[in-house]
């Protein structure tokens, strides 16, 4: 069985390197503010020099500003990275869903086989259900809707829903090419029929509009300790998205005229 899709151990790894990095960032902190609490009023040269940057005026006062301000830049960096490896998990997993598949013109093929074996297979008696469901409702018929269904289910009619799945597939690999943060609960739930909560949904949004203050510069605080909460809650929606997928999605199909 696949444990989890690749585009999850690619999220989970961009996720470790984060987390790795935003440590290393904390354990360097309080070692700076040690070394520079010494040199404060000294002359610029006694402050080490950076990597990577050309500061040579440096001072301990200016760099101790700045370690006042680094908790809630980190926290920043950190949902605005977590979120944007989140999105880019949910677009790939799509992909790989349809990839899985052999693609867009090999999922056609499956539901059009399906939909044209399954019609070839019903009987007289299975059409003579289906009759009796060809009218439009009434409620006082309703026993007898029900009765008919049950039959052409048993018969593994095709009713008119599975015939639409060919344009919903269809509909999912264009969705898949322009996918957004602000679609994807809506993907999830209506196209990957994934049961997620309302609440789910409203936290998800309230992190991609903390996301878009941040990015837009409107959230002054965001402490990293609630960027670490957050981050978490966005792992553990992946996994459960990546659970739902491998069980529900990652099955080889065989066209029903090849079986």
């Amino acid at each position: 069985m696949i444990p989890h899709t690749d585009a999850y151990t690619r999220f989970s790894e961009l996720g470790i390197e984060l987390y790795d990095h935003a440590v290393l960032v904390c354990f360097a902190l309080p070692c700076l503010r040690d070394a520079i609490a010494p040199l404060s009023g000294q002359v610029a040269r006694k402050i080490p020099a950076p990597l990577h940057f050309k500061n040579p005026g440096m001072t301990a006062e200016e760099l101790s500003k700045r370690l006042a301000k680094s908790s809630d830049i980190l926290g920043k960096e950190l949902l605005l990275s977590t979120f944007s490896y989140f999105e880019a998990y949910v677009v790939d997993l799509i992909a790989e869903i349809i990839i899985f598949h052999s693609g867009r013109t090999h999922l056609a093929r499956l539901c059009k086989a399906d939909i044209a074996t399954t019609d070839a297979a019903i009987t007289p008696a299975t059409k003579q259900s289906k009759r009796k469901l060809q009218e439009y409702p009434r409620k006082n018929l309703f026993a007898k809707y029900q009765k008919h269904s049950r039959i052409l289910r048993s018969a593994q009619f095709p009713f008119p829903s599975r015939r639409l799945a060919a344009y919903g597939w269809q509909h999912l690999c264009e969705t898949a090419l322009r996918l957004n943060a602000a679609r994807i609960p809506e993907v999830l739930r209506d196209a990957l029929l994934m049961p997620l909560s309302d609440k789910v949904v409203s936290t998800y949004h309230a992190l991609r509009d903390k996301r878009n203050q941040i990015a837009h510069g409107r959230l002054a605080k965001y402490p990293v300790a609630i960027a670490i909460k957050h981050g978490s809650w966005l792992r553990n929606l992946a996994i459960s998205i990546d659970s739902y997928v491998v069980e529900n999605y990652l099955i080889i199909e065989l066209p029903a005229d090849a079986i």
